[in-house]
């Protein structure tokens, strides 16, 4: 799992890696707080969205089990 102060680039990188979510940097949007930030984008159909809802719990559970501090593969 990332640690809690990797930028959001590296965070949205290793959660599409891990559990298949997209997400867009806040870096993206934001010159002075972007890192801390990550926006996704809702317009699809029900389905999708209970699919990447279970998703997102099942990475936080994962995250929560890490300790939210062990950084594997997250390098940008």
């Amino acid at each position: 799992m990332p640690d809690i102060s990797v930028k959001s680039r590296s965070f949205c990188e290793w959660m599409a890696e891990k559990a298949g979510l997209a997400a867009v940097p806040g870096s993206s949007f934001f010159k002075d707080f972007g890192d801390r930030y990550i926006r996704f984008h809702f317009a699809k159909r029900d389905e999708t969205l209970i699919e990447a809802g279970e998703r997102l719990l099942a990475l936080k559970r994962r995250w929560e089990e890490s300790g939210a501090r062990a950084v594997d593969s997250v390098k940008a």
